[in-house]
């Protein structure tokens, strides 16, 4: 039986490329039992709050939906940021919150057996999430974890994907010594996941790995098709980079990679593989 901080751990194993060190140190039958999460999907319908809450602020109310939703106690310290925007063609402001629990994170590394190397994979686990606001349905949805280093927030920004009428959340984390960018759009109260892509890999190493990201206009809907070049690290260096806080400057090459389009019809991001969706 493994428990849930090691569950977690195992839930990051699961995305990763270059994680043959990792599968031999947490052993062949955790990595069998809990691959069966799919960290990538990230769906979640917008619900109402439990209890009524007509006479309480908006922070008051988002406190409530954080702590009762994550059992979260009063002592503990977590940060959080709200990001302002319009997510949908009702033209009323919504809003996205992201959660951080990183001194949660580092109490559960101090009780487990292995605690230094959890910590050198810079807690991993469900120790990041968000939660999207519908400001004309003034409902909370409930926290939607992204599996990742605890050491870094997430990254959310509002950016005009799949329309110029609204907005689209985008969120950025690290995994290990790599970086991810999850694209999600609302469509009928619903949050979609639509699009996933690496950032960067083997940070800390002598071959490190960096990509760049255009949009251009779409090619067979009004979403804006993503293009991915390969990219150099700027201001690489092996030591520095393998830190949970370095920010890659990334330069665009002109080797390009892939385009990405947006299918309205299983709203997800197909490329020119037909096999291939994210």
């Amino acid at each position: 039986m493994i428990s849930a901080f090691e569950f977690t751990i195992i839930t990051y194993i699961c995305v990763m490329k270059n994680s043959i060190f990792l599968l031999a140190f947490f052993g062949t039958m955790l990595l069998l039992t809990a691959c069966k999460t799919d960290v990538n999907t990230a769906e979640s319908e917008i619900e109402p709050d439990e209890v009524p809450a007509e006479n309480l602020t908006f922070d008051e109310r988002l406190k409530r939906q954080i702590t009762g939703h994550l059992s979260i106690p009063a002592t503990e310290k977590y940060s959080t940021e709200i990001i302002r925007g319009f997510l949908n063609s009702d033209n009323i402001e919504d809003a996205v919150i992201t959660i951080n629990r990183l001194e949660y994170a580092k109490e559960q590394v101090a009780k487990a057996k292995n605690s230094k190397q959890i910590e050198e994979f810079g807690y991993m686990g469900n120790y990041n999430y968000f939660i999207f606001y519908d400001g004309k349905l003034d409902k909370l949805s409930v926290p939607i974890p992204v599996p990742s280093s605890a050491i870094q927030p997430l990254n959310a920004k509002l950016e005009n994907i799949t329309s110029e009428a609204h907005k689209d959340l985008t969120l950025e984390y690290r995994i290990y010594n790599a970086g991810f960018k999850n694209y999600y759009q609302i469509s009928q109260g619903t949050l979609i996941k639509i699009f996933q892509v690496k950032l960067f890999d083997y940070l800390g190493t002598t071959t490190p790995e960096a990509f760049h990201l255009e949009y251009k206009s779409g090619s067979i809907s009004n979403a804006k098709d993503i293009e991915v070049f390969a990219g150099r690290i700027t201001n690489y260096d092996p030591i520095q980079s393998a830190s949970y806080d370095f920010v890659p400057q990334i330069e665009k090459t002109s080797k390009r990679i892939r385009n990405w389009f947006y299918n309205p019809q299983i709203q997800k991001y197909m490329t020119e593989d037909p096999t291939m969706v994210e």
